[in-house]
């Protein structure tokens, strides 16, 4: 279980009731991201020390300084910023090319890769927001993940899903199998999705 909550305004004691009211109702383990916002990086210390003495509770801290060491160190940029932004654009995790709804399987997939973006001309600042915006990105289940990073299964600016037919009869009867979605929900086109979409073709067709 993994809760990604605010640390400012009344967003903070949510926070802090959510993992009260979670402890009391789940019997597993729980990891708390602190998301920070206008400076402050952390709950305050009389709600941490009632949360960090729930022996089930991990509080994993979030700051850009973090987020930005995440970035330059791996592309995959398994980010608390990145998902939190995903949930808030998205909601619940569900795979858009499936309907997989198994939250442990589900995963933030990149619209414009994290490796793309790195070698853009913008500056270090741009490219951890063009990384960690939820705009760049959709829910997928790890096979779709897969694929779609290995341009495989591609997805076009109207949001139909289509894949490369060039491969194996039976690589191409599992895909058109596991995948049971031909065009993803209209809201999630925004303008900068399909940017994000453009500038991952762009990049794709120049090299």
């Amino acid at each position: 279980m993994q809760i990604y909550g605010k640390v400012c305004g009344a967003n903070k004691y949510e926070t802090f009731f959510i993992c009260i009211a979670l402890f009391s109702i789940y019997d597993k383990a729980i990891e708390l991201y602190e998301i920070c916002e206008q400076n402050l990086s952390e709950l305050p210390k009389s709600c941490l020390d009632v949360i960090t003495g729930l022996k089930r509770v991990h509080v994993i801290s979030t700051d850009m300084t973090m987020e930005r060491n995440e970035f330059e160190r791996d592309n995959s940029l398994r980010s608390p910023l990145y998902t939190y932004n995903l949930l808030q654009k998205l909601g619940k995790k569900k795979c858009a090319f499936c309907d997989c709804s198994i939250p442990e399987i589900i995963q933030g997939a990149h619209i414009w890769s994290v490796s793309d973006i790195k070698k853009s001309s913008a500056s270090v600042s741009e490219k951890l927001n063009y990384a960690t915006d939820g705009q760049n990105g959709i829910w997928l289940c790890q096979n779709h993940h897969k694929l779609f990073d290995e341009n495989i299964i591609k997805l076009d600016v109207n949001g139909h899903i289509s894949y490369d037919v060039t491969k194996s009869p039976e690589a191409n009867l599992y895909i058109k199998y596991i995948t049971t979605i031909t065009d993803i929900d209209k809201s999630i086109l925004t303008s900068r999705f399909v940017d994000y979409l453009n500038k991952r073709y762009r990049l794709e067709s120049a090299c």
